[in-house]
């Protein structure tokens, strides 16, 4: 009897990934050597050896996940500013395949990429290109140019954002909503998800420092950067304004398309996000007095999330919300970062022995933002959202303290002296349990206070300059809450949060994989 020979199987993946963030002319070449000289295969038989190439219009061209035969959900990912869905959204678009086929989904990803190093020529410039797109990938007649010649047709569509992305998107469901109404109802397709991952929705003309927001009024990142400052008209523009002429942000959050969503979900840096603070990404209302009891209970436990779920669950229902995680993160051991990497001067020091008070203003903008406790989940008609909701009537004796507020230049630091992950935690799941998933609820519109800058008085307007821009601030939010619910995730990332959150440099940006995994296993391959 022979005995049966048994071979073993080497796959080595190497990715080549560079970013072109300004333009999309240049070319960047390389070569890839698999050996020196002959001698380094003295032992392996060159007809063994395999070597595949995949570009990255190979990988965001691929056929749906199971079968062209079967109903197809087409997901569309869009990148944020200066950014590129070829190797930003890489890691995004790797791990939901991974997971769909899993799961048996049949799902299509694209990504739009001719807006690439266009970022700075206007939401609305950049929304409108991506509309076509997007209307071309649905209609039947294009069917050739961007889908195989044969399928059975695309019955659901979501869409995934991150950063600037989640603005650009928006504006291009508004517009095709605007100039084809009934487009997705007539192709047979169904709104399903609109994520957005730290989004600025609201714009920065708040959040941001004055001299970031002034460079960006006087035209710092083109067109884009007035409409992120809620500025709707020319610097040089001196015309009367009119209810017509609205910041592009206001009048995207305005639109009723995104009432037709199956799902409504933002994903925000409750700390460490300098670029799109937690106030813009999670449009503004939150219930904040939960958050405190949250974030106190995980800074106890040495940032130590699941120690703080085991003294949460004591808590009350109403008090914490269901917070979702996953076994395969459970950890009993403080591992984690090492003390160098927390208190590194380029990252925020949370671990302060006494909190530091704090100023009595600042609370106050917090505590007008705090949700109403509410139970009920049914949303009330568009035209009773503004006048039927009460004010809390305990908002004043409400004391509790925000996170720390993130600072900019400390996130530009991140992003410049990025850390890189240790071996250990790319590859021991139970290290990464000071990257989580801290607040996870879904929030009503009845859930949201009377609004605050109504009827002020003229002195104040006067005498408050930055009065303007938060009741811009105000409305757009409230815009985006009525007659909607959203389920809104908050996630604790160190370093360079706002890339991290979507990983978007693939391993330099590996501690936001949480809330990657959190996005895909809690929206696609569920039953």
């Amino acid at each position: 009897m022979k005995k049966k020979k048994y071979f073993l199987y080497y796959t080595w993946i190497i990715d080549g990934i560079s970013q072109l963030s300004i333009h999309n002319r240049a070319k960047i070449p390389y070569l890839f050597e698999i050996s020196f000289s002959n001698e380094d295969f003295n032992n392996v038989n060159p007809h063994n050896l395999t070597v595949s190439k995949h570009t990255a219009y190979d990988l965001w061209h691929e056929p749906p996940t199971i079968s062209l035969e079967e109903p197809i959900h087409l997901v569309v990912v869009t990148h944020g500013i200066f950014s590129n869905v070829g190797g930003d959204m890489l890691f995004l678009r790797d791990k939901l395949v991974e997971h769909c086929k899993l799961k048996g989904e049949n799902v299509i990803i694209r990504g739009y990429e001719e807006n690439i190093g266009k970022s700075y020529k206007g939401i609305q410039f950049l929304g409108e290109r991506l509309a076509e797109y997007i209307k071309n990938l649905i209609e039947v007649k294009n069917k050739e140019k961007y889908l195989d010649k044969n399928y059975s047709g695309i019955k659901e569509i979501s869409f995934i954002s991150h950063s600037l992305g989640g603005c650009v998107q928006s504006y291009a469901m508004a517009y095709i909503h605007k100039t084809t109404p009934n487009f997705f109802a007539k192709n047979g397709v169904k709104l399903k998800h609109f994520i957005t991952m730290a989004s600025p929705l609201l714009g920065t003309a708040v959040e941001m420092p004055s001299y970031a927001n002034f460079a960006l009024s006087l035209g710092g990142l083109g067109k884009t950067g007035r409409d992120l400052t809620l500025k709707h008209k020319n610097f040089f523009d001196f015309s009367i304004n009119n209810k017509d002429n609205k910041p592009v942000l206001e009048i995207i959050a305005r639109s009723p398309i995104f009432k037709e969503f199956s799902n409504r979900t933002l994903y925000a840096n409750t700390l460490h996000d300098g670029i799109v603070p937690l106030r813009t990404s999670a449009l503004l209302y939150l219930d904040w007095q939960t958050l405190d009891k949250l974030y106190k209970l995980f800074k106890a436990n040495h940032f130590n999330f699941y120690e703080h779920k085991k003294q949460s669950e004591d808590e009350s229902e109403a008090a914490i919300p269901k917070i979702h995680n996953h076994n395969s993160h459970k950890s009993h051991n403080v591992n984690g970062f090492d003390e160098k990497h927390i208190e590194s001067i380029f990252y925020n020091k949370d671990v302060a022995s006494k909190p530091t008070p704090w100023p009595k203003n600042r609370n106050h903008k917090y505590r007008r933002i705090q949700v109403i406790q509410n139970d009920s989940s049914t949303s009330l008609p568009s035209s009773e959202f503004s006048s039927s909701l009460e004010p809390n009537a305990d908002i004043e004796e409400i004391h509790f303290q925000p996170p720390p507020k993130p600072s900019a230049i400390i996130a530009a630091a991140n992003l410049v002296f990025a850390k890189l992950p240790t071996q250990k935690y790319i590859h021991d799941l139970s290290s990464r349990d000071k990257d989580v998933v801290l607040h996870d609820k879904i929030y009503t519109p009845e859930e949201i206070p009377s609004p605050h800058y109504v009827n002020r008085s003229k002195w104040k307007k006067i005498f408050y300059p930055n009065d303007k821009k938060y009741r811009k601030e105000e409305r757009i939010a409230r815009y985006w809450h009525q007659d909607k619910d959203w389920r809104k995730v908050l996630v604790v990332l160190k370093g360079d949060a706002h890339n991290d959150i979507v990983v978007r440099r693939r391993f330099v940006n590996l501690f936001g994989c949480v809330a990657v995994k959190h996005l895909i296993e809690n929206h696609f391959g569920l039953e």
